[in-house]
């Protein structure tokens, strides 16, 4: 993984491709694994409503939807390659818009410098 995959605060992103721990891990224990996204990464965690945190908690209860949003990880690595292989073809016309809050940490041309450097 690269760089940022080694941030501490995406530490989440080897644990949620690993197959199949994440989904036996947090079933069941779906409020307090995301309440602790919420709370940790936050700006103001209290800004994310019981109503709202429990939301996500329904709409990730079903098993299938758990697996699904772990399995959006477990894509990363294919994505880096392909993405590698595309870099080589022309560069993508396609404008790209990219939003985050005002507390978002790091700067905007990393990002950006990233998102050119994958593809």
């Amino acid at each position: 993984m690269g760089g940022s995959a080694r941030n501490p605060y995406l530490w989440h992103f080897a644990f949620h491709s690993v197959p199949a721990l994440p989904e036996r891990l947090v079933r069941g224990r779906e409020r307090e694994y995301f309440d602790f996204f919420y709370d940790a990464l936050s700006a103001d965690p209290a800004r994310i409503s019981d109503q709202s945190r429990d939301e996500y908690v329904g709409a990730y209860s079903a098993a299938s939807a758990l697996s699904a949003g772990f399995s959006w990880y477990r894509e990363f690595p294919r994505d880096a390659e392909a993405n590698a292989s595309a870099a080589t073809l022309l560069p993508v016309s396609t404008p790209v818009r990219y939003l985050r809050g005002d507390e978002g940490g790091g700067q905007i041309t990393d990002y950006a410098d990233g998102l050119r450097a994958a593809g």
